[in-house]
């Protein structure tokens, strides 16, 4: 007969252990900082990977002091950077993408709404979950410097910052350094624009992005409206498909 305070068998506790390592897991995923024009998928690689580097170089045998998630630093050094837009979304206008690639294709909406507790507009992104941010004027997000990157703000796809200072001469460049202690892993982007092309039957700006980390991406950029129309970056595509101006799908973007 089994006593009542028997042990789970091995399979059972061993179960366990893992649901409680997922969980844990989970749980650091959700709080790690996502690096500006980055998705959390894409930052927690980025992290993963200087991790990895730090077990190489022997830091967690030899530092009395060890490096991880928890100490890890995002610094970002901009250009300066000049706008020479304010933000032209309106409130009521919808905007809609389709993004395809390694994976299945992808639909996400967003919604440009005033609500009173917004001092800017609110824009909001439906896809497999709603998230928001509250842009003021000249593209930043509410709530002071501090929440602010004009390389990209909440990882939307529609809008950064540094549209709204988009030329035919645009060149701009960010240094973003991730540390840990005394180790640092730099990751620096440059945006230079190849000129205004057509996308889609409108005006746009071609703008390559280039950074070490995430290779070589090609964005068009809305003259008018500043928001992206199209982006290509290795295997993968971003389209704008609805829009509260006309689009032209016979007219895809100029080379």
């Amino acid at each position: 007969m089994k006593g009542k305070n028997s042990a789970p068998p091995n399979g059972a506790a061993a179960s366990t252990a893992l649901d409680k390592l997922f969980a844990f897991l989970h749980a650091l995923y959700q709080k790690l900082p996502v690096i500006p024009m980055l998705d959390r998928e894409t930052s927690a690689a980025i992290y993963a990977a200087f991790l990895l580097y730090i077990l190489c170089t022997g830091v967690f045998f030899l530092s009395s002091s060890q490096p991880s998630l928890g100490n890890m630093v995002l610094t970002s050094s901009e250009s300066p950077i000049a706008k020479n837009s304010q933000l032209p979304l309106l409130p009521g206008e919808r905007y809609q993408y389709r993004v395809t690639g390694d994976f299945p294709s992808q639909q996400i909406d967003y919604q440009v709404s005033k609500p009173s507790s917004c001092a800017g507009v609110l824009v909001t992104e439906e896809a497999n979950a709603v998230s928001e941010a509250c842009l003021l004027a000249d593209g930043t997000l509410s709530g002071g410097p501090a929440f602010n990157f004009s390389l990209g703000n909440s990882s939307m796809l529609i809008f950064s910052p540094w549209m709204l200072a988009v030329s035919e001469g645009f060149s701009w460049k960010v240094d973003s350094n991730l540390s840990s202690g005394s180790l640092v892993m730099n990751l620096p982007t440059t945006l230079q624009s190849q000129g205004l092309k057509s996308a889609y039957g409108r005006p746009a700006y071609k703008i390559l992005q280039s950074s070490e980390i995430g290779g070589q991406s090609t964005m068009y950029i809305d003259k008018e409206k500043r928001v992206l129309l199209y982006m290509s970056a290795g295997n993968s595509t971003a389209r704008i498909t609805a829009a509260p101006f006309a689009l032209n799908e016979s007219q895809p973007p100029e080379n």
